[in-house]
């Protein structure tokens, strides 16, 4: 975030909502706490909802060859994180042989692509808007503008949810977790 006016904020636990976190590391301007009652460790004070969407704007990289060092290095875990969901994937009805899987934060789309090969019907969610029309432009996907959130996808809808590096963003983890269960099927993975 070097080079960005980020206005931080204070702010309850994540988890349990008390206020006051005891300080334990401290870097730069940003400093992580330990909650004094349920123990989660959060950063307190935290830029704005608004500074990390501004940050997440540039965050990605943008020419073709450092987009291409991105899908290198990003592809073990997508390879790995496939191979783990169709091993354990949920039981789906008759006729269906894979499900429907939605990416949060799905940066660029290789990771659906990585799944998509495999026959799964795929969706995805992103707030940069570079890797969101690279996703959508370059690669074909479908990639809903977020946070997860807003987007008001149908109850039971999703067989299986991944997010990779994507929860330690989040402002509202517990919010994120309520929707992901809302819009995951009965016996689906997050």
């Amino acid at each position: 975030m070097k080079g960005m006016n980020i206005k931080l904020e204070e702010i309850p636990c994540p988890l349990c909502e008390t206020f006051g976190g005891i300080p334990i590391h401290q870097e730069g301007s940003f400093q992580m706490v330990r909650c004094s009652c349920c123990r989660f460790i959060y950063l307190n004070p935290r830029p704005t909802n608004e500074s990390l969407f501004q940050f997440y704007q540039h965050y990605l990289p943008e020419d073709g060859l450092s987009i291409e060092s991105w899908q290198k290095m990003m592809q073990p875990v997508f390879k790995r994180a496939a191979s783990l969901i169709e091993r354990y994937k949920p039981r789906l009805p008759v006729g269906r042989e894979k499900g429907k899987l939605l990416d949060v934060g799905a940066g660029f789309g290789f990771f659906l692509s990585e799944i998509k090969r495999k026959g799964w019907e795929v969706t995805g969610v992103e707030i940069s808007q570079k890797a969101m029309d690279y996703a959508k432009n370059i690669l074909g996907l479908i990639v809903h503008r977020g946070p997860l959130e807003r987007i008001s996808f149908p109850e039971n809808h999703f067989d299986v949810i991944t997010g990779f590096y994507v929860i330690e963003h989040l402002s509202n983890p517990m919010a994120f977790l309520r929707e992901c269960r809302r819009i995951l099927k009965a016996g689906g993975f997050l």
